[in-house]
């Protein structure tokens, strides 16, 4: 399985963030659609990606929205939609979820209306990440199963960590494995979020234990040996 996580992408070390300029630069000279059909969806996406993260910690809001919107034009099953879902996080900060609606939205107004569901689970990891718990809920459980089967079994395996029901969380994420869906390895990363989440509050803190028990096992059910001691890590006592 790649690893591709759900993070938005951190700041890359050294002279990497020089080189995503140097990309950004040669984009704006020979335009988004024709530098993406050269170098593909994947890697206009996750420079994208990241060179929108690097705008956010230096607080250019204009510039991440723009490369976040290049993402999504990418069309990239991945990429897009966690630039659609970063759009709606940063648009649901002025009007919450009609904000949110909006960005993601526009998916499918440019013809990538089949990945607004995923755009949907990522947007509820963002949620996570923001300490709205209660929001990413109503979030994940508004994906309809009509829609990309794979989004709807990733916001289930979710939540059923969220409800306290590992086992079923487990069975779901099974289920996205068995179908080598690219999805899998996104909800071992929302479980990882969502149990640190619940592990910082008091009253939550057994069940955030409990979720990241839960990741744990589906992390090396993938066959990812970094994302599992990421567990190990967050299962260490303090």
């Amino acid at each position: 399985m790649s690893r591709t996580t759900t993070r938005i992408p951190q700041l890359p070390p050294g002279g990497e963030v020089e080189i995503l300029h140097e990309v950004d630069e040669r984009i704006a000279q020979a335009g988004a659609e024709a530098f993406t059909e050269a170098r593909g969806p994947d890697g206009v996406g996750s420079a994208s990606l990241r060179l929108a993260e690097h705008s956010l910690q230096e607080g250019d809001l204009r510039q991440a929205l723009r490369l976040f919107e290049r993402a999504m034009d990418t069309g990239h099953p991945l990429h897009a939609p966690k630039g659609a879902a970063a759009v709606a996080l940063m648009f649901s900060i002025e009007a919450g979820r009609t904000g949110a609606r909006t960005a993601i939205g526009r998916l499918a107004e440019i013809g990538h209306g089949d990945l607004c569901p995923r755009a949907w689970f990522f947007y509820g990891m963002y949620l996570v990440r923001r300490g709205d718990l209660g929001e990413a809920d109503a979030v994940w459980r508004s994906i309809s199963a009509d829609g990309d089967g794979g989004a709807y079994a990733a916001a289930l395996s979710v939540l059923n960590v969220l409800g306290g029901e590992p086992a079923r969380a487990e069975e779901v994420f099974a289920y996205l494995l068995a179908r080598d869906d690219d999805l899998a390895e996104e909800v071992v990363w929302a479980v990882l979020e969502l149990g640190n989440s619940l592990a910082g509050g008091h009253r939550t803190r057994e069940a955030g234990r409990r979720a990241h028990e839960a990741g744990l096992r589906m992390a090396e059910r993938s066959g990812d040996p970094e994302l599992a001691e990421d567990y190990r890590l967050a299962l260490r006592p303090a």
